[in-house]
Protein backbone atom coordinates (compact mmCIF):
# COMPACT_ATOMS: atom_id res chain seq x y z
CA UNK A 1 0.00 0.00 0.00
CA UNK A 2 1.40 3.32 -0.99
CA UNK A 3 1.98 6.09 1.52
CA UNK A 4 -0.23 8.07 0.16
CA UNK A 5 -3.25 5.91 -0.06
CA UNK A 6 -2.58 4.61 3.39
CA UNK A 7 -2.82 8.53 4.45
CA UNK A 8 -6.30 8.85 2.86
CA UNK A 9 -7.65 5.89 4.59
CA UNK A 10 -6.06 7.05 8.17
CA UNK A 11 -8.45 10.37 7.26
CA UNK A 12 -11.26 8.22 6.68
CA UNK A 13 -10.48 6.42 9.77
CA UNK A 14 -10.38 9.89 11.55
CA UNK A 15 -13.68 10.71 9.83
CA UNK A 16 -15.46 7.92 11.74
CA UNK A 17 -14.18 8.49 14.74
CA UNK A 18 -15.69 11.68 14.38
CA UNK A 19 -18.71 10.84 13.48
CA UNK A 20 -18.53 12.56 9.97
CA UNK A 21 -19.42 8.86 8.53
CA UNK A 22 -20.62 10.87 5.20
CA UNK A 23 -17.40 12.31 4.61
CA UNK A 24 -15.74 8.75 5.37
CA UNK A 25 -17.34 7.29 2.87
CA UNK A 26 -16.79 10.12 -0.29
CA UNK A 27 -13.27 9.48 0.61
CA UNK A 28 -13.50 5.80 0.16
CA UNK A 29 -15.53 6.21 -2.72
CA UNK A 30 -12.68 8.16 -4.14
CA UNK A 31 -9.83 5.35 -3.27
CA UNK A 32 -12.98 2.74 -5.33
CA UNK A 33 -13.22 1.01 -1.85
CA UNK A 34 -16.30 0.92 0.39
CA UNK A 35 -17.00 1.39 4.29
CA UNK A 36 -17.56 -1.94 6.46
CA UNK A 37 -21.21 -1.53 8.12
CA UNK A 38 -21.86 -3.28 10.20
CA UNK A 39 -17.68 -3.32 11.61
CA UNK A 40 -15.80 -3.87 14.41
CA UNK A 41 -13.25 -1.77 15.87
CA UNK A 42 -9.64 -3.50 16.72
CA UNK A 43 -6.98 -1.39 19.06
CA UNK A 44 -3.51 -2.58 18.39
CA UNK A 45 -1.07 -1.86 21.11
CA UNK A 46 2.80 -1.23 20.46
CA UNK A 47 5.58 0.32 21.09
CA UNK A 48 5.65 3.27 19.54
CA UNK A 49 8.06 3.19 16.76
CA UNK A 50 6.88 -0.26 15.90
CA UNK A 51 3.53 1.56 14.55
CA UNK A 52 4.36 1.34 11.29
CA UNK A 53 4.68 -2.56 11.69
CA UNK A 54 1.00 -3.14 12.72
CA UNK A 55 -0.35 -0.86 9.24
CA UNK A 56 2.84 -2.67 7.48
CA UNK A 57 1.66 -6.40 8.50
CA UNK A 58 -0.08 -8.46 6.33
CA UNK A 59 -3.46 -8.88 7.91
CA UNK A 60 -3.60 -5.41 7.87
CA UNK A 61 -1.81 -4.17 4.72
CA UNK A 62 -2.97 -7.02 2.69
CA UNK A 63 -6.49 -7.00 3.16
CA UNK A 64 -8.48 -3.44 1.84
CA UNK A 65 -11.77 -3.92 3.30
CA UNK A 66 -9.64 -3.00 6.88
CA UNK A 67 -9.45 0.44 7.68
CA UNK A 68 -6.30 1.33 9.96
CA UNK A 69 -5.33 4.55 11.13
CA UNK A 70 -3.98 6.44 14.28
CA UNK A 71 -5.38 6.24 17.75
CA UNK A 72 -6.71 9.89 19.37
CA UNK A 73 -5.83 8.61 22.28
CA UNK A 74 -2.22 7.29 23.07
CA UNK A 75 0.30 5.19 20.71
CA UNK A 76 -2.41 2.31 19.57
CA UNK A 77 -3.58 1.82 16.30
CA UNK A 78 -7.35 1.48 15.04
CA UNK A 79 -8.40 -1.23 12.80
CA UNK A 80 -11.87 -0.76 11.52
CA UNK A 81 -12.93 -4.21 10.26
CA UNK A 82 -16.25 -6.13 8.72
CA UNK A 83 -18.00 -8.29 11.34
CA UNK A 84 -17.44 -11.71 9.00
CA UNK A 85 -13.60 -11.29 8.87
CA UNK A 86 -11.36 -13.44 11.37
CA UNK A 87 -10.74 -11.88 14.49
CA UNK A 88 -7.71 -10.32 14.81
CA UNK A 89 -5.38 -11.61 17.60
CA UNK A 90 -1.90 -10.89 19.18
CA UNK A 91 -1.54 -14.58 18.31
CA UNK A 92 -1.90 -13.75 14.64
CA UNK A 93 0.38 -10.77 14.70
CA UNK A 94 3.21 -10.28 17.41
CA UNK A 95 3.65 -11.66 20.53
CA UNK A 96 4.41 -8.48 22.29
CA UNK A 97 1.55 -6.98 20.53
CA UNK A 98 -1.76 -6.39 22.61
CA UNK A 99 -5.24 -6.36 21.18
CA UNK A 100 -8.91 -5.70 22.14
CA UNK A 101 -11.63 -5.52 20.19
CA UNK A 102 -15.49 -4.62 19.81
CA UNK A 103 -18.52 -6.26 19.01
CA UNK A 104 -19.70 -6.04 15.84
CA UNK A 105 -21.93 -2.18 15.35
CA UNK A 106 -23.53 -0.36 12.73
CA UNK A 107 -20.75 1.89 10.99
CA UNK A 108 -22.88 4.99 12.49
CA UNK A 109 -22.02 3.82 16.38
CA UNK A 110 -17.82 2.89 15.61
CA UNK A 111 -17.37 5.67 18.15
CA UNK A 112 -18.84 4.07 21.01
CA UNK A 113 -17.38 0.85 19.94
CA UNK A 114 -13.89 2.62 19.85
CA UNK A 115 -14.83 4.15 23.33
CA UNK A 116 -15.39 0.57 24.90
CA UNK A 117 -12.67 -1.25 22.83
CA UNK A 118 -10.26 1.80 24.05
CA UNK A 119 -11.42 1.01 27.73
CA UNK A 120 -10.67 -2.09 27.49
CA UNK A 121 -7.25 -1.86 26.28
CA UNK A 122 -6.93 0.80 28.94
CA UNK A 123 -7.30 -2.14 31.60
CA UNK A 124 -4.26 -3.48 33.12
CA UNK A 125 -3.64 -7.24 31.31
CA UNK A 126 -3.78 -9.39 34.48
CA UNK A 127 -7.06 -7.61 35.14
CA UNK A 128 -8.53 -7.84 31.46
CA UNK A 129 -7.69 -11.63 30.74
CA UNK A 130 -6.86 -12.72 27.27
CA UNK A 131 -6.12 -10.54 24.27
CA UNK A 132 -9.35 -10.09 21.94
CA UNK A 133 -11.98 -11.08 23.85
CA UNK A 134 -15.02 -8.35 22.57
CA UNK A 135 -16.49 -6.11 24.96
CA UNK A 136 -20.39 -5.74 24.11
CA UNK A 137 -21.48 -1.47 24.72
CA UNK A 138 -23.69 -2.40 27.21
CA UNK A 139 -21.00 -1.16 30.25
CA UNK A 140 -21.52 2.95 30.07
CA UNK A 141 -24.29 4.75 31.12
CA UNK A 142 -25.23 6.20 28.06
CA UNK A 143 -26.50 2.57 27.29
CA UNK A 144 -28.49 2.23 30.27
CA UNK A 145 -29.94 5.63 30.42
CA UNK A 146 -33.08 4.47 28.91
CA UNK A 147 -35.96 6.84 27.63
CA UNK A 148 -34.98 9.35 30.66
CA UNK A 149 -31.87 9.61 29.26
CA UNK A 150 -33.25 10.16 25.58
CA UNK A 151 -35.21 12.82 26.69
CA UNK A 152 -32.36 14.77 28.79
CA UNK A 153 -29.82 14.46 25.98
CA UNK A 154 -32.13 15.71 23.18
CA UNK A 155 -32.81 18.68 25.53
CA UNK A 156 -29.37 18.97 25.91
CA UNK A 157 -27.88 18.95 22.45
CA UNK A 158 -31.51 20.96 20.96
CA UNK A 159 -29.11 23.85 20.84
CA UNK A 160 -26.23 22.39 18.92
CA UNK A 161 -28.70 20.67 16.70
CA UNK A 162 -30.65 24.17 15.68
CA UNK A 163 -27.29 25.58 15.20
CA UNK A 164 -27.43 27.80 11.83
CA UNK A 165 -24.30 29.01 10.48
CA UNK A 166 -24.73 32.86 10.84
CA UNK A 167 -22.16 32.87 7.80
CA UNK A 168 -21.04 30.28 4.72
CA UNK A 169 -17.32 29.57 6.13
CA UNK A 170 -18.41 28.83 9.50
CA UNK A 171 -19.23 25.70 11.04
CA UNK A 172 -22.45 23.84 10.25
CA UNK A 173 -23.82 21.55 13.26
CA UNK A 174 -22.82 18.50 11.91
CA UNK A 175 -19.35 19.96 12.04
CA UNK A 176 -19.69 21.35 15.70
CA UNK A 177 -20.59 17.54 16.69
CA UNK A 178 -17.50 15.73 14.82
CA UNK A 179 -15.09 18.54 16.82
CA UNK A 180 -17.27 17.98 20.38
CA UNK A 181 -16.66 14.05 19.60
CA UNK A 182 -13.41 13.94 18.65
CA UNK A 183 -12.03 16.80 21.48
CA UNK A 184 -13.40 14.92 24.16
CA UNK A 185 -11.60 11.60 23.26
CA UNK A 186 -7.77 13.82 23.38
CA UNK A 187 -7.85 17.62 23.39
CA UNK A 188 -4.19 17.82 22.40
CA UNK A 189 -4.67 15.77 19.30
CA UNK A 190 -8.04 16.98 18.20
CA UNK A 191 -6.51 19.23 15.74
CA UNK A 192 -4.41 16.81 13.78
CA UNK A 193 -7.54 14.50 13.96
CA UNK A 194 -9.63 16.99 12.33
CA UNK A 195 -7.23 18.38 10.28
CA UNK A 196 -7.98 22.10 11.64
CA UNK A 197 -5.27 24.84 13.52
CA UNK A 198 -5.74 24.53 17.05
CA UNK A 199 -7.07 28.09 17.22
CA UNK A 200 -10.16 26.90 15.30
CA UNK A 201 -10.92 24.20 17.41
CA UNK A 202 -10.96 26.13 20.72
CA UNK A 203 -12.45 28.77 18.93
CA UNK A 204 -15.41 25.71 17.90
CA UNK A 205 -15.36 24.63 21.56
CA UNK A 206 -15.85 27.97 22.86
CA UNK A 207 -19.15 28.14 20.55
CA UNK A 208 -20.76 24.87 21.83
CA UNK A 209 -19.93 25.51 25.18
CA UNK A 210 -21.93 28.89 24.42
CA UNK A 211 -24.70 27.25 22.72
CA UNK A 212 -25.25 24.48 25.44
CA UNK A 213 -24.67 26.95 28.11
CA UNK A 214 -21.91 25.17 29.50
CA UNK A 215 -18.10 25.92 30.87
CA UNK A 216 -16.15 22.84 28.75
CA UNK A 217 -12.88 24.02 30.61
CA UNK A 218 -14.76 21.93 33.68
CA UNK A 219 -14.81 18.09 33.80
CA UNK A 220 -18.37 18.14 34.63
CA UNK A 221 -19.41 19.80 31.96
CA UNK A 222 -17.32 17.62 29.21
CA UNK A 223 -18.64 14.78 31.09
CA UNK A 224 -21.98 15.78 30.82
CA UNK A 225 -21.53 16.73 26.79
CA UNK A 226 -19.77 12.90 26.36
CA UNK A 227 -23.08 11.27 27.98
CA UNK A 228 -25.04 13.28 25.78
CA UNK A 229 -23.14 12.34 22.40
CA UNK A 230 -23.07 9.03 23.71
CA UNK A 231 -27.01 8.48 23.88
CA UNK A 232 -27.03 10.55 20.68
CA UNK A 233 -27.00 8.65 17.50
CA UNK A 234 -27.69 11.20 14.99
CA UNK A 235 -31.56 11.69 15.32
CA UNK A 236 -32.29 15.56 16.05
CA UNK A 237 -33.33 16.59 18.82
CA UNK A 238 -36.94 17.29 17.71
CA UNK A 239 -37.19 13.50 16.25
CA UNK A 240 -36.86 12.11 19.68
CA UNK A 241 -40.35 11.83 21.63
CA UNK A 242 -40.28 14.16 24.36
CA UNK A 243 -43.69 12.77 26.34
CA UNK A 244 -43.82 13.21 30.19
CA UNK A 245 -42.07 16.33 29.98
CA UNK A 246 -38.03 17.37 29.73
CA UNK A 247 -35.96 16.10 32.23
CA UNK A 248 -33.22 16.75 34.29
CA UNK A 249 -29.79 15.68 34.44
CA UNK A 250 -30.37 14.37 38.29
CA UNK A 251 -32.94 12.54 36.89
CA UNK A 252 -30.94 10.43 34.42
CA UNK A 253 -28.90 9.94 37.60
CA UNK A 254 -31.09 8.89 40.40
CA UNK A 255 -32.41 5.85 37.43
CA UNK A 256 -31.98 2.40 40.07
CA UNK A 257 -29.36 1.55 36.72
CA UNK A 258 -27.21 4.16 36.61
CA UNK A 259 -26.57 3.57 40.57
CA UNK A 260 -26.03 0.03 40.13
CA UNK A 261 -23.28 1.15 36.85
CA UNK A 262 -22.20 3.47 39.13
CA UNK A 263 -21.30 1.26 42.10
CA UNK A 264 -19.65 -1.45 39.36
CA UNK A 265 -17.23 1.11 37.96
CA UNK A 266 -15.94 2.41 41.16
CA UNK A 267 -16.14 -0.68 43.43
CA UNK A 268 -15.25 -0.39 46.67
CA UNK A 269 -12.90 2.59 46.69
CA UNK A 270 -15.46 5.15 47.73
CA UNK A 271 -16.61 2.44 50.78
CA UNK A 272 -13.51 3.71 52.27
CA UNK A 273 -14.81 6.87 53.51
CA UNK A 274 -11.81 9.04 53.53
CA UNK A 275 -9.49 6.71 52.42
CA UNK A 276 -6.07 7.74 50.20
CA UNK A 277 -8.03 6.48 47.21
CA UNK A 278 -11.03 8.04 48.02
CA UNK A 279 -9.99 11.55 49.29
CA UNK A 280 -7.26 11.97 46.10
CA UNK A 281 -10.18 10.50 43.79
CA UNK A 282 -12.76 13.55 44.75
CA UNK A 283 -9.90 16.16 45.23
CA UNK A 284 -8.74 15.10 41.20
CA UNK A 285 -12.17 15.40 40.26
CA UNK A 286 -13.29 18.43 42.12
CA UNK A 287 -10.36 20.30 40.36
CA UNK A 288 -11.11 19.31 37.29
CA UNK A 289 -8.04 17.09 36.85
CA UNK A 290 -5.39 19.74 36.85
CA UNK A 291 -1.71 17.97 38.08
CA UNK A 292 -0.78 20.68 39.56
CA UNK A 293 -4.05 21.83 41.65
CA UNK A 294 -4.48 18.53 42.69
CA UNK A 295 -0.65 18.11 43.65
CA UNK A 296 -0.70 21.71 45.78
CA UNK A 297 -4.45 20.56 47.83
CA UNK A 298 -2.44 17.48 48.46
CA UNK A 299 0.99 18.35 49.49
CA UNK A 300 2.31 15.92 47.34
CA UNK A 301 4.56 16.26 43.81
CA UNK A 302 2.98 15.29 40.40
CA UNK A 303 5.25 12.49 39.81
CA UNK A 304 3.95 11.72 43.21
CA UNK A 305 0.46 12.11 41.98
CA UNK A 306 1.04 10.57 38.69
CA UNK A 307 2.09 7.30 40.41
CA UNK A 308 -1.04 7.52 42.72
CA UNK A 309 -3.46 8.03 40.03
CA UNK A 310 -1.88 5.45 37.87
CA UNK A 311 -1.76 3.13 41.22
CA UNK A 312 -5.70 3.92 41.95
CA UNK A 313 -6.58 3.13 38.11
CA UNK A 314 -5.07 -0.43 38.03
CA UNK A 315 -7.23 -0.62 41.32
CA UNK A 316 -10.14 0.42 38.81
CA UNK A 317 -9.25 -0.84 35.64
CA UNK A 318 -8.92 2.41 34.11
CA UNK A 319 -6.60 5.22 32.99
CA UNK A 320 -7.64 7.89 35.32
CA UNK A 321 -5.45 10.24 32.81
CA UNK A 322 -7.59 9.68 29.73
CA UNK A 323 -10.68 11.30 28.83
CA UNK A 324 -13.31 8.80 28.75
CA UNK A 325 -12.18 7.80 32.03
CA UNK A 326 -12.31 10.76 33.50
CA UNK A 327 -15.72 11.49 32.24
CA UNK A 328 -17.35 8.50 33.61
CA UNK A 329 -15.75 8.56 36.76
CA UNK A 330 -17.13 12.09 37.18
CA UNK A 331 -20.80 10.98 35.53
CA UNK A 332 -20.52 7.70 38.82
CA UNK A 333 -19.55 9.88 41.63
CA UNK A 334 -22.39 12.37 40.75
CA UNK A 335 -24.91 9.01 40.03
CA UNK A 336 -23.87 7.99 43.64
CA UNK A 337 -24.70 11.61 44.86
CA UNK A 338 -28.57 11.08 43.56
Amino acid sequence: MSTAVATVRDGAVALILAGQIGAAERVAAVLGAKLPDPARVFLVDTRPEARGDVLAHPLIAGDPSLWAGRCPNRRHTVVIAPPSGPLFSADDAHPKWRVTASVSVPLRDIASAYRHALADMLTPPRAAGRDSVPRGLESGLASVAGDVGRRWAAAFLRPLHEHEPARAQDPARDDLVATARTWLLSARDAPRRLFLHRSTVAARIRLIGALLGVDLATVGARAKLALALGIDTGRRAESVSVAGGAERFADVLAQPAATAWALGLLGDVLHAHGSVDAVTLSVWLQCDCEMQAVAHILCITVPGLRKRLIRLGERLSMDLLTPPAQHDLWLAMRALDC
